[in-house]
């Protein structure tokens, strides 16, 4: 039973023709068909494989946008991915108390004395 599939198989491969005219051919005009039929086959599937095989072992990048990182964050990201790591940002965010200190300085104000009475 298997034989006999195996081997109609191989039979319909044999005569596969997708060249097929509409009007009646000579022997030579088939034998041609089936040959160019079997160089597209192969010259397909060869073309297949390698599509397949080309974009599987390809690199994919995946981009992912954190917002607001912080300083700690974006650091070891840096040194995760130092060549790819992108900050769009056009100006950083620093706390207003890493740079301002504002001390508050109370003066004795004195009143000359032609106001007195």
């Amino acid at each position: 039973m298997l034989r006999r599939i195996v081997q109609l198989g191989i039979d319909f491969l044999k005569q596969f023709n997708i060249y097929v005219a509409a009007n009646e051919d000579t022997i030579e005009e088939r034998q041609d068909q089936i040959t160019a039929t079997r160089i597209f086959l192969v010259l397909f599937i060869v073309s297949l494989i390698g599509l397949v095989g080309y974009t599987s072992l390809s690199l994919q990048l995946t981009t992912i946008q954190i917002e607001y990182p912080s300083q700690s964050d974006f650091e070891r990201l840096y040194s995760i991915y130092p060549d790819t790591l992108v900050c769009p940002c056009s100006q950083t965010s620093i706390q207003v108390d890493k740079f301002v200190n504002v001390t508050v300085s109370y003066h004795q104000v004195k009143f000359p004395t032609l106001f007195i009475l």
